[in-house]
């Protein structure tokens, strides 16, 4: 009789051997359970992951937070990635909340996310959400690796988590399907006897999109620099216009057409757009609709028709003149394109526009006739009042080998005067209302009125300097001379009695 492993009892069975899953399940539960926080010797010796796990040190820009942010979930770091958010929301004080976890175009140490990645992305959210002060939260998938089959387990987490109501997922490579290999005929047989199941079809991009859609309560949903196929693209933007609650879309890059153009900017009597990225090689039927928009809309705050497609020629007389009578535009961008148009009119609705605070025109190839009524519309002239609330203008680069170099040169010398003078009043406007606002009470940035805080970030938002400079200023305002302490002579701060 053999007494081996695989012997039998008397009874005639196999004896059941003892199963190793339960204490496979609780090691992993246990490891699962704790902290994975990168060793001291797997870190980095520089960049601002080091900064943050060896001298706790907070990332400053938004690609540095980015960097840190992908670093915890890559390692399954919640416990760091928790703090890194609080202490980023204690030293910002803003009333949104963005996760930062996107890749930028010029690539880091970190590497992009993946599905696998998104997996704890998923349960970190879902059981750090709850802790988190109330308020909207943004999401910052951009430039990452994911895919449809990753949006899915993206949208459990959306439908259980109502405070996500932003996501970006712009620059998402592998979101559009690959190509599908033609078999040949005796591959085909092959698969045909060996698979008796019938291959199931791949998840379209832009079902996963519209489930995106239909499950959460996302309010701006961005899909920047996407080529999407037809079939995907059409999909979208039926979703988009079933969701009565979105109120900014970004489809710049994605090959949009005429008639996508077309209907998206009709959705805006019932959604009232707030933000619209429409990027493409505009025809004159597309850009016909875009200035019936600016006519009509009332909330459209954001207009981005930046395009990377080469000969792309854009008349903007039309454009501008749509603006006359537009009271909430505050940002455009028309970078990208071949800019033509009447100066003339250009100066005329410049002049009087009161509204628009940002102008994008950079990477674009811009005639001389648009730069001179730039210029005669922020100079002080005799018997014309100049524009004086747009803060922030983009020109184009101009070769240096060019015929009219030295006249483009004087002429961006002379915007960027005008441009400083209007940047110097608002600032001073601000700093007076935000010192006004503490005079009254107040006792930090968190508790400025919602509409103060939205002008601050909106017209400063791309000078960060000047912005800490107005937080600190508001954060720590001047005390009364009754107020301020007297200082310690060295005897009395030495003392134990003091």
């Amino acid at each position: 009789m053999n007494d081996g492993i695989g012997s039998k009892t008397p009874s005639g069975q196999r004896p059941v051997l003892p199963r190793l899953q339960t204490v496979r399940t609780e090691w992993t539960e246990r490891q699962r359970a704790e902290p994975k926080t990168p060793k001291l010797h797997e870190l980095p010796v520089t960049g601002p992951v080091a900064a943050f796990f060896r001298h706790w040190q907070l990332p400053a820009s938004r690609d540095e937070v980015s960097q840190v942010m992908r670093c915890c979930i890559r390692n399954k770091d919640g416990d760091g990635a928790a703090r890194l958010v609080k202490a980023l929301f204690e030293r910002d004080g803003d009333a949104g909340l963005t996760l930062r976890l996107g890749y930028p175009a010029s690539g880091d140490e970190q590497g992009p996310l993946a599905d696998d990645d998104l997996k704890f992305l998923v349960r970190w959210i879902n059981e750090w959400m709850p802790k988190t002060p109330g308020g909207p939260v943004a999401l910052d998938l951009s430039g990452n690796d994911l895919t449809a089959k990753g949006l899915t387990r993206l949208c459990a987490c959306l439908r259980v988590n109502p405070r996500v109501r932003a996501l970006d997922l712009s620059r998402n490579r592998f979101l559009t399907p690959a190509l599908s290999r033609q078999d040949t005929a005796s591959k085909a047989l092959r698969r045909k006897l060996t698979s008796p199941r019938c291959p199931r079809a791949p998840l379209r991009t832009g079902d996963a999109i519209g489930e995106l859609l239909t499950s959460g309560h996302l309010r701006r949903l961005w899909l920047n620099g996407i080529p999407f196929a037809r079939e995907d693209r059409e999909l979208i933007i039926r979703a988009v216009v079933d969701k009565r609650t979105l109120c900014a879309l970004g489809m710049s890059g994605c090959a949009l057409s005429e008639a996508d153009i077309k209907i998206l900017v009709q959705q805006n009597g019932s959604k009232g757009w707030r933000h619209l990225a429409l990027g493409a090689k505009l025809t004159q039927g597309a850009l016909q609709s875009i200035t019936a928009l600016l006519r009509t809309s009332k909330t459209l705050v954001t207009l981005d028709l930046e395009t990377t497609e080469p000969y792309s020629l854009l008349t903007v007389t039309e454009l501008f003149r749509a603006l006359d009578g537009n009271h909430s535009l505050k940002h455009l961008s028309v970078a990208g394109h071949s800019l033509r148009g009447n100066g003339a009119a250009v100066t005329e609705v410049l002049r009087k526009n009161t509204c628009l605070r940002r102008l994008d025109m950079s990477g674009s190839d811009i005639s001389m006739e648009l730069l001179e009524a730039l210029v005669r519309a922020l100079s002080r002239q005799e018997g014309f009042k100049p524009n004086d609330t747009l803060t922030t203008l983009i020109l184009p680069e101009f070769a240096p080998g060019a015929v009219d170099h030295d006249k483009t040169e004087l002429i961006k010398a002379k915007i960027s005067f005008a441009i400083s003078r209007n940047r110097a009043s608002l600032f001073e406007r601000l700093q007076a209302n935000a010192l006004t606002v503490f005079a009254a009470g107040r006792s930090s940035a968190c508790t400025l009125p919602p509409e103060l805080r939205s002008r601050i970030v909106g017209y400063l938002q791309d000078d960060e300097r000047a912005l800490r400079s107005l937080a600190n200023q508001v954060r720590k305002p001047d005390l009364a001379p009754e107020a301020r302490a007297t200082p310690k002579t060295w005897q009395e701060a030495r003392s134990p009695r003091s």
